[in-house]
């Protein structure tokens, strides 16, 4: 029985031997000056023209990368925690282009199964780019590991880029649009760490960009930015777990010390990631020190940990006295846990000075206060009013500059807070003038139905509310701010009249879609 236990085990263990893939690089085609990617062997001949290595003579002319296939270097690189399957001897490792400034054209594609590590001071930075920058658009990551695993060098550590490109008095930014990472990016030095890049000195602009998996150093641990100078992040998401041993742990940034010329702002953006430090841990931002920061139209759901200087959004914010932590329409409503009772402030977890804050509804759930003596940044209310479309209502009717609460909609038999969706809005192409326009817009709303690409039109006449432009099958309800559901159906025609009992503000949902309307 041993016997066979054992060469079954040898039998395994060869297979995964046997299984490790095999590169030879090749030099990839140049088409209006991109390098043409398609092939594993094309992706580690684009690293080693760029790097001068494996026998190829050195580009440094050719400043633009175009992904033409999926690509898979290593498979089954990640288990079900995030680390490494197999022993590291398995897996083919990258060599990261050490410079690349350019354009990277992902075309919807997605390069899987890098493993990327130093622990033998090899790099001076780690990531799929060492140091780079320019502009990368349509590219998805997955299952990659990223890992620095000798605590005496200082290497920033992130999972595209370990830091941004610099050359003479430039620090070239970086700018991602519809990009993702799912990975494992890990380092045992005390340099910051990020999903996206260890360190940036110079702007950070997202949209549309998504982190997925996990993060972890002793210290400044960021599911975008381990240390960040400018950050303008819109439409963006962080999934990952953040861990920092140490102090600085955040959704976005860990760290962020500018002396006033760091600036960063967040659009519909949220994080869903656990936040675990030790001090400054927050969804958005760990620690920011005379940097300016603005959080618009966003949320945190994810659990966050730690000692001290904990905050739904911002841990720890060290200012001056004019405005500098400015946020929005906004609201956190993961469970925050900690070791001791000092510096718990809600949305906020410590600030020098109030006068630098300027907070316009946003909001936390009252539930988790220690006690309500203590001083709270941000307005606490019950887990319930998160729930029942109370807080819905609060955001959709906020309006500033070119904030709109528009962008908030929530399905109350499913949703158990507010979220972030992409609507379908109509336009009217007559001659109204704008008091008309106005008059319109305060009695219409356009809700994107879930299985249709064309909009149902709710619109208000004393108590009735009529839905138009439904399909046969829709499901409608109309509901009050308790949740209470006053009418409801399925289409049969096109559509449809509900009367309810009284004025007031009331949910339309059609489809899983929801909006509020005001009925006058």
């Amino acid at each position: 029985m041993n016997k066979a236990v054992t060469l079954s085990v040898f039998l395994i263990a060869s297979a995964a031997l046997a299984e490790k893939p095999t590169v030879t690089p090749k030099m990839p085609a140049i088409s209006d000056g991109c390098f043409q990617v398609g092939t594993v062997d094309e992706l580690y001949g684009f690293a080693a023209a760029i790097n001068g290595t494996d026998g190829f003579e050195q580009n440094s002319e050719t400043d633009c990368l175009e992904i033409t296939s999926d690509i898979t270097v290593n498979k089954n690189v990640l288990n079900a925690d995030g680390d490494l399957a197999q022993d590291t001897a398995s897996y083919i490792l990258w060599n990261p282009p050490s410079y690349f400034v350019g354009t990277i054209k992902g075309n919807g594609h997605t390069i899987s199964g890098l493993v990327i590590i130093d622990d033998a001071k090899k790099y001076q930075n780690v990531g799929f780019i060492r140091s780079g920058g320019g502009t990368m658009e349509n590219l998805r990551f997955k299952d990659i590991y990223v890992e620095d695993g000798d605590a005496s060098v200082y290497h920033y550590v992130g999972g595209i880029y370990g830091k941004n490109a610099a050359s003479g008095n430039t620090n070239y930014g970086i700018n991602l649009k519809k990009v993702s990472f799912a990975g494992t990016v890990l380092t045992a030095s005390y340099m910051p760490v990020g999903g996206i890049v260890g360190k940036h000195s110079a702007r950070l602009a997202l949209e549309d960009v998504h982190v997925s998996g996990k993060v972890k150093s002793p210290s400044k641990a960021g599911g975008f930015s381990g240390e960040a100078d400018d950050v303008i992040a819109t439409r963006s998401t962080n999934e990952a777990t953040i861990v920092s041993e140490g102090d600085y742990a955040g959704g976005f940034v860990a760290y962020a010390n500018g002396n006033f010329r760091v600036e960063m702002t967040f659009t519909e953006s949220c994080n869903k990631g656990i936040v675990n430090g030790y001090k400054a841990a927050a969804g958005f931002i760990g620690y920011m020190g005379y940097a300016k920061a603005s959080i618009f139209n966003s949320y945190n759901s994810g659990d966050i940990e730690a000692r001290d200087y904990i905050g739904g959004l911002v841990g720890a914010h060290k200012a001056g006295e004019s405005p500098e932590l400015t946020i929005y329409n906004s609201y956190s409503v993961g469970t925050i846990s900690k070791s001791s009772f000092t510096y718990y402030y809600g949305l906020l977890g410590q600030s020098h000075s109030d006068n630098a804050l300027d907070l316009k509804n946003s909001f936390f759930i009252k539930d988790t206060l220690y006690n309500d003596t203590a001083i709270f940044y941000g307005e606490a209310i019950a887990a319930s009013k998160f729930e029942d479309g109370t807080l819905l209502s609060k955001l959709q009717q906020f309006e500033q500059d070119s904030i709109k609460g528009s962008v908030w909609d929530q399905d109350l038999t499913s949703d158990k807070f507010p979220v972030l969706e992409k609507r379908t809005k109509q336009t009217n192409s007559g001659t109204d003038d704008t008091e008309n326009k106005e008059e319109k817009n305060e009695k219409e709303a356009i809700i994107s139905t879930a299985f249709s690409s064309t909009t149902a039109l709710v619109t208000t006449e004393g108590r009735h509310v009529k839905i138009s432009g439904l399909q046969s099958g829709h499901k409608f309800a109309i509901f009050d701010l308790k949740g209470n559901i006053l009418r409801q159906g399925i289409a049969t025609e096109s559509s449809v009249s509900l009367e309810v009992p009284h004025n007031g503000i009331f949910l339309v949902r059609i489809n899983g879609m929801s909006k509020i309307i005001k009925v006058r």
